[in-house]
């Protein structure tokens, strides 16, 4: 017997700019804003503890940017 994936749906709360800018992120890749969403949260939840506090700009904005360099370096070796 196959077992079901456990799936649950969150509500996001964003503001008004943020949801105009989803959208049109997701109508340029034929997207959902639903599946753009899932996407980043998966994505997110993969990444070890300090990329998140970084990327949550825990640490400052400094770090910050050094999260986005690191993203990008990782997307540019294949690895994401």
């Amino acid at each position: 017997m196959k077992l079901a994936k456990r799936r649950i749906i969150m509500r996001v709360d964003l503001d008004t700019q943020t949801i105009q800018e989803l959208e049109s992120f997701s109508d340029r890749v034929g997207m959902t804003r639903f599946e753009v969403t899932s996407r980043i949260m998966k994505w997110f939840s993969r990444q070890d503890r300090r990329m998140c506090e970084n990327i949550l700009g825990m640490h400052g904005p400094a770090p910050a940017r050094e999260a986005g360099v690191v993203v990008l370096q990782k997307i540019a070796a294949g690895e994401e």
